[in-house]
């Protein structure tokens, strides 16, 4: 990993990945458990120096992958299969009633609430870059207190998360 970041100063951080095949996340839940030989390094840009398209989800370029895996090559075993990639990030999903405080006007602060979930859950897009890291866990807690302790909500009236492949919560059957 610290030969990626020295060699190449346009990384933010760098994450390796022993025994993986690196397969479609789109398709696959998990990659297969025992993959010798196989080596996969993920990437994070340095958003200082890299200016990536979509700033909710900083890619590297494919140019710069490429250029990764073939120094990586070279100073590595000729039985390394070894592959650069940009990390998959995870779509959360959320469905929330929340009451405002009174005065408040509903159609602005409903914008100004899914601006504020959004800068908190990718902060690393105003600028907070240290926040960006590897496998980040997302509790139901955290989100609570995240609006808790915004200016212009009353209280959470209702609060549904849920993972991109999942589905809805089913709440016809909360009636019974």
């Amino acid at each position: 990993e610290r030969l990626a970041l020295e060699a190449f100063p346009q990384l933010f951080k760098v994450k390796c990945i022993n025994h993986s095949f690196a397969l479609n996340a789109y398709k696959y839940k998990n990659d297969f458990p025992i993959s010798p030989g196989y080596v996969l390094l993920a990437v994070i840009p340095d958003l200082n120096q890299l200016k990536a398209a979509q700033s909710f989800e900083p890619r590297v370029p494919v140019s710069l992958l490429e250029d990764i895996q073939d120094h990586i090559r070279k100073i590595s075993s000729p039985f390394v299969r070894f592959r650069a990639m940009n990390p998959r990030y995870e779509k959360i999903h959320f469905c929330l009633k929340v009451k405002l405080l009174p005065g408040k006007d509903e159609s602005y602060y409903n914008e100004k609430l899914k601006q504020d979930l959004r800068e908190f859950m990718a902060p690393w897009a105003v600028g907070i870059y240290d926040k960006l890291t590897f496998g980040q866990c997302v509790s139901r807690s955290e989100i609570i207190r995240f609006l808790e302790t915004r200016d212009y909500i009353d209280y959470i009236i209702e609060l549904f998360m849920r993972h991109n492949d999942d589905p809805w919560p089913d709440k016809t059957n909360e009636a019974e």
